[in-house]
């Protein structure tokens, strides 16, 4: 996409949190991600780069593809929590592909919070049973509200369980869910987590949170919330039960750590990773049957990230500006 030099403005636009989610609803950044896992070559994929600094890690992760190159800025720093800021901070920057120009900047927190639940939801869509109704979510931050919204787009839950350390989000995070139309919504403990029929993990731990025992047959899983190979919310036991989807192998071997775990501890081989997103959106659903446990090891790529940018942009330009579909 040529844009010509008088197109370009002499101030970046400035898409904020606001405007991106009037512009993309999830259930259409849902089928954004699924049309660009059909088109995406992994052979393409730059690998992120993320740095340890003394209030977290910072990432950089770029993209590019036949129209745009982006890259998105993100800040995690888990003492944010204390201040009563979002632990993820970032900026997303799009580019055209051609003049390398910029074309926009953006909330980044805002579009991985869409980014991320709508990953989980086409994943869900591709494994989890199609009567689903039942779901737990392990956490309770912004991106545990997001995955609300995300299940919803796909599925017909009716009953909510949360399992989180902190009462207050918690109980933020039920009165949403109930607002979002779920009508059984119940804080609970890991106890109940075997009679769920999709469990989102969407915390940062560093050991497991959702463990074999906790899983009951035919479940699905969304694990989201580890981003590096020293995390990790599934322990080694589950991982070797469930059918492995990831969004692509390599960074999966490299930054997924419940599965770079559960490698080094001998309870599963690379071997195990079944499938990966671009295979599953082109074939045949990936559950074979109503037992299976699935699941989906998410860790981020900057592929997903462009195709949202890239959506958000073109859909700000047809609004003229004006923030109105």
């Amino acid at each position: 996409m040529l844009i010509p030099n008088s197109a370009i403005p002499d101030s970046l636009p400035y898409i904020d949190g606001k405007d991106i989610e009037r512009l993309l609803p999830m259930r259409t950044a849902v089928e954004v991600l699924r049309e660009a896992y059909r088109r995406f070559d992994p052979q393409a994929l730059i690998l992120r780069a993320a740095h340890s600094v003394p209030a977290g890690h910072f990432l950089v992760m770029p993209a590019s593809d036949t129209c745009h190159v982006g890259v998105k800025l993100v800040g995690v720093a888990p003492g944010n929590s204390r201040r009563g800021v979002s632990t993820v901070q970032a900026l997303y920057v799009l580019f055209d592909a051609e003049t390398l120009s910029p074309l926009a900047a953006m909330q980044g927190d805002t579009l991985t919070d869409i980014r991320t639940p709508a990953v989980s939801a086409l994943a869900t869509d591709l494994g989890a049973r199609a009567d689903a109704r039942h779901l737990a979510i392990v956490g309770s931050g912004a991106q545990a509200r997001g995955h609300v919204t995300g299940m919803l787009a796909v599925r017909p839950v009716e009953r909510l369980t949360i399992v989180a350390r902190n009462p207050a989000t918690a109980g933020e995070l039920a009165d949403f869910a109930r607002q979002s139309g779920i009508g059984d919504v119940r804080i609970a403990g890991r106890e109940a987590l075997p009679e769920a029929d999709i469990i989102c993990t969407c915390t940062t731990s560093v050991t497991p949170v959702v463990s074999d025992a906790d899983v009951g047959a035919g479940c699905h899983i969304n694990a989201v919330g580890a981003f590096n190979a020293r995390m990790r919310e599934l322990d080694g036991p589950l991982v070797a039960r469930g059918r492995l989807l990831v969004e692509e192998r390599r960074s999966a071997l490299q930054e997924a750590g419940d599965i770079v775990q559960a490698i080094e501890a001998g309870h599963i081989t690379a071997d195990a990773l079944e499938t990966d997103l671009r295979e599953a959106v082109g074939n045949a659903a990936f559950r074979r049957n109503d037992d299976d446990v699935t699941i989906f090891k998410s860790v981020g790529i900057a592929f997903e990230d462009l195709a949202i940018a890239a959506e958000i942009y073109r859909r700000w330009r047809t609004s003229n500006y004006r923030g109105a579909v």
